[in-house]
């Protein structure tokens, strides 16, 4: 097993999401009609593995720096507007506004039990029609709290009775992902919250025994400003209807073998059963962007991690492997599994991080004999253990 896939086993059996859930109001199931796009990736995916410059182009680096001593730990979330880059750092639990250049211009809030101060961050997102940055924690129970956009001053804070993962802002509402949450009777996966922290709906109601443990599959995220939704270990992906208030239909990504397929409802014997040390189980992972033109997913088989890139007009897709990049010193410096967002223009943004530029330093001269290499170096700051980079890639 590669170095890389014995990490991925291992952060899989240490990240689980311990699910139960509401109230005794019946909530609003998963749609059964038929999806905008379908794929059969489990027996469809002979072709060879694309390599990196197949499917990207290294567009530009960006360095993030401070004007003081701050120092980010691990980058977990980034946003992009017109003009500023919003960088969630999970480490320090600190999130921060950039400008275009990488400079930062704003620190949103900080740890503490004060006005304006949170205990933990899960989530955050921009809400450019209001003018804030809404940030999701929990603490016990779902903490929001708003920030004015531009002068990152506290505005107010709403506290509601679940326990969240994620969240996304419909109209003026929010989706709220939770992970934990006493029921008698049933129990969601999503919550329609108001923004005065009144509960207006529920949805994705499922009925079980014991606590779920989801790995590293299943979310509740905006891609392009659109809701949408994947229930853990299901191969379906439904989109947020806005004036119908409901999910609909998206995509049917089939990747599930015949295990996963059976035991989808047990998520918890799937997490016991180490399935994922298996060849032969396959199931979607929890990365997922969409824009016009394209739909990018993470899928997990051959007990490895690779991503599909789905064209909407040609209908039809590419695949990445790790088993490809092995040899490319740009994905040893990247998590090409793992980007931030996809951007106007067909762009991903990810993250460097310096520990994976100090592992390449003594590489630094094979950056420059090669042009694709060299262009990637660009900018990178090779000498400087503390700065955090942004890479800007175009998916072709």
């Amino acid at each position: 097993m590669t170095n890389r896939s014995f990490f991925f086993a291992i952060c899989m059996f240490i990240t689980f999401l311990l699910t139960s859930s509401c109230n005794h109001q019946q909530g609003e199931k998963a749609p059964e009609n038929t999806f905008q796009y379908s794929i059969d990736l489990l027996n469809n995916m002979s072709f060879p593995s694309k390599n990196f410059d197949d499917l990207f182009i290294w567009e530009e680096i960006i360095p993030l720096k401070f004007d003081d001593e701050t120092v980010l730990g691990e980058i977990s979330k980034v946003i992009k507007t017109n003009t500023n880059y919003y960088v969630f750092d999970r480490k320090t639990q600190s999130l921060f506004s950039f400008d275009l250049n990488g400079t930062c211009i704003k620190q949103f809030g900080d740890k503490g039990h004060g006005p304006g101060e949170y205990i933990h961050i899960d989530d955050f997102l921009v809400d450019n029609d209001n003018n804030e940055l809404v940030l999701l924690g929990n603490e016990g129970r779902a903490g929001i709290y708003f920030y004015d956009l531009n002068t990152a001053d506290f505005l107010r804070k709403l506290s509601i009775n679940i326990f969240p993962l994620s969240f996304t802002k419909v109209n003026d509402s929010f989706l709220v992902y939770t992970s934990k949450n006493p029921s008698e009777e049933i129990m969601h996966d999503i919550f329609l919250i108001s923004k005065t922290g009144e509960v207006l709906k529920r949805y994705m109601p499922y009925d079980i025994d014991i606590p779920v443990i989801s790995i590293q599959s299943g979310f509740l995220k905006n891609s392009v400003n659109h809701t949408f939704y994947a229930p853990p270990y299901y191969e379906d992906i439904y989109k947020f209807d806005e004036q119908k208030m409901t999910f609909t239909p998206y995509m049917h990504a089939g990747i599930n073998n015949k295990y996963i397929e059976e035991n989808k409802n047990e998520p918890i014997k799937i997490f016991r059963s180490a399935a994922a040390m298996d060849e032969s189980t396959s199931f979607l992972m929890s990365w997922f962007e969409t824009n016009d033109i394209n739909t990018l997913l993470t899928f997990h088989k051959n007990k490895e991690i690779g991503m599909i890139i789905y064209n909407h007009s040609r209908q039809d897709y590419s695949y990445i492997a790790a088993e490809s990049l092995d040899h490319d010193l740009r994905y040893r410096i990247l998590n090409i599994f793992n980007p931030h967002t996809l951007i106007e223009a067909n762009n991903l943004i990810f993250s460097i991080n310096p520990e994976s530029i100090e592992k390449e330093k003594n590489n630094i001269h094979n950056f420059n004999s090669n042009s694709a290499y060299k262009k990637a170096a660009k900018n990178i700051h090779f000498d400087n253990n503390d700065i955090h980079h942004l890479a800007i890639i175009k998916v072709k």
